[in-house]
């Protein structure tokens, strides 16, 4: 029985490891600022406090409303992570599938196996963050598109772009994704699920296009209608467009960061290198749509004002189909080298065991240490360590010197759930992108700390804090007392 009918078999054990696989990660994994953030707003609608026009977030509505809902259920940090890890587990379905109709169940399986135990991913598919359910959401659009190809009905078209259009409603993110969508609606004939060629101008119909953007508009304006015009326009594009008037775009750090995402990335990105190498002659070869993919994916992140870590997962379904075509092509060629041999073939096949444990082992342990580093990446210094080292006593001073219902102000959202203490809701994510975009100044935070008679403040992470400069000496005029830590100075009354 050849692959191909085997992969029903193959799919559920790959996710049956995969979830296994988070499940004892999740609980190592550091919590970073932006789950924090996410958190605390979580936390804080539970409390009965309305988000965006009480509750400060730049985060859109229906992530917004997600996190809130599962606020309602007092759920710890891990317990967010274990309901977000579905959504890794969504991204992986729709990964396979687009795959298995453009290139085959090989292919998927390998894909999918290499996603799964790519640094970035591990890491981040159970994130409390918005990018990997909106990656989630909106690849559903591409496995519809695909259906339409198949069953030739446009409704698949319309819900496609009604997935898109929801999409964007928890990351902007996805807009990628959208591109992506239209991409493979112009460039994929109606043949797809049985022999992918490239047609651009053959198959590409404005009736096709207009299905699926109609789709897009009819859910966009149901997301207005329920998040209400006054929460889209007056709150989410006018914070976002004020960032982007006063926080320039730097494509250094931006090419910076996608650089060590690279690189913690290495094998994905070694078999791109090989797969491009050997279509590159091959111009209706369907790699290359998903190679646009990824393109307009990296041109997207490049025009980010504020570029996050967790931004930059937009990359990896469309790394990880060409990376698994270009593994399955290796192995393809290394068994026609090894029939070539002379020897019989029970020894072949010890060999080929032999070497492929081998080998899972050393790509395995390279990946553990990549994850290690990739959990760790926040820590440049030896101070850094130690810092994080006394985060048990920090937590514990913080407990004994307020109280669980005070305000208190932490510059770091993770140290603040870890520390079971909330800001006042318009202090929630006192972040660069906050600070530096002209969406508050220091002299309005030291007001708002007044009002609520927030207990305590704690700096501790310069890039945040360096940024707070005023309030630091505002905070250590108003408040008599001061305990300092290595990094990390807290005032409290």
């Amino acid at each position: 029985m050849d692959t191909e009918r085997r992969y029903r078999l193959f799919l559920p054990a790959m996710l049956l490891g995969y979830v296994i696989l988070q499940a004892a990660l999740i609980p190592t994994l550091l919590l970073t600022y932006e789950e924090g953030v996410n958190l605390q707003v979580g936390y804080l609608i539970n409390q009965g406090y309305k988000p965006y026009t009480q509750v400060f977030i730049l985060a859109e509505p229906l992530f917004v409303w997600f996190v809130g809902l599962l606020g309602q259920f007092n759920l710890s940090p891990t317990g967010f992570k274990l309901v977000f890890l579905w959504f890794g587990l969504l991204l992986l379905v729709n990964t396979f599938i687009i795959t298995r109709v453009l290139l085959g169940a090989q292919v998927a399986l390998a894909t999918i196996f290499l996603l799964a135990t790519a640094t970035a991913f591990l890491a981040e598919a159970a994130s409390v963050t918005a990018v990997i359910p909106a990656m989630s959401v909106a690849t559903l659009s591409l496995v519809f598109i695909f259906r339409y190809f198949a069953a030739k009905q446009a409704l698949w078209l319309f819900t496609g772009g009604a997935m898109w259009g929801a999409a964007l409603f928890l990351s902007t993110s996805a807009l990628s994704a959208g591109l992506g969508a239209l991409t493979f609606i112009i460039f994929l004939n109606s043949g797809v699920a049985k022999n992918t060629t490239l047609s651009p101008g053959r198959q590409a119909t404005y009736k096709l296009a207009g299905a699926w953007l109609l789709g897009v508009l009819i859910a966009l304006g149901i997301g207005i209608f329920l998040a209400t015009p006054g929460i889209i326009f007056d709150h989410i594009l006018k914070n976002h467009a004020t960032i982007r008037e006063n926080l320039p775009i730097s494509q250094k750090e931006n090419f910076t960061l996608i650089g060590q995402f690279v690189a913690f990335n290495f094998w994905l990105f070694l078999l791109v290198t090989y797969s491009l190498t050997r279509i590159y002659k091959e111009s209706d070869h369907p790699l290359w749509i998903i190679l646009i993919w990824g393109l307009l994916s990296f041109c997207w992140l490049m025009l980010q004002p504020a570029l996050r870590v967790q931004d930059i997962a937009i990359l990896l379904p469309s790394p990880a189909i060409i990376a698994g075509w270009g593994f399955v092509d290796m192995a393809h060629r290394l068994a026609r080298y090894s029939r070539g041999m002379q020897i019989n073939s029970a020894r072949r096949r010890l060999l080929w065991i032999a070497s492929s444990l081998l080998l899972l082992g050393f790509y395995l342990w390279v990946g553990w240490r990549q994850l290690n580093t990739f959990n760790f990446r926040d820590l440049d210094t030896k101070g850094d360590l130690t810092q994080l080292e006394q985060r048990p006593e920090i937590v514990d001073f913080i407990r004994r010197h307020t109280a669980p219902d005070d305000c208190v102000i932490i510059d770091d959202a993770a140290l603040a759930i870890a520390a079971g203490r909330l800001p006042a809701p318009q202090l929630v994510g006192l972040s660069k992108e906050r600070v530096m975009g002209g969406l508050i100044t220091e002299e309005t935070l030291a007001k708002l700390a007044q009002e609520h008679d927030c207990k305590a403040v704690l700096f501790s992470k310069r890039k945040y804090s360096r940024l707070l400069s005023d309030f630091n000496n505002w905070a250590d005029k108003h408040y008599p007392n001061r305990q300092e830590f290595i990094r990390t100075k807290i005032y409290y009354q």
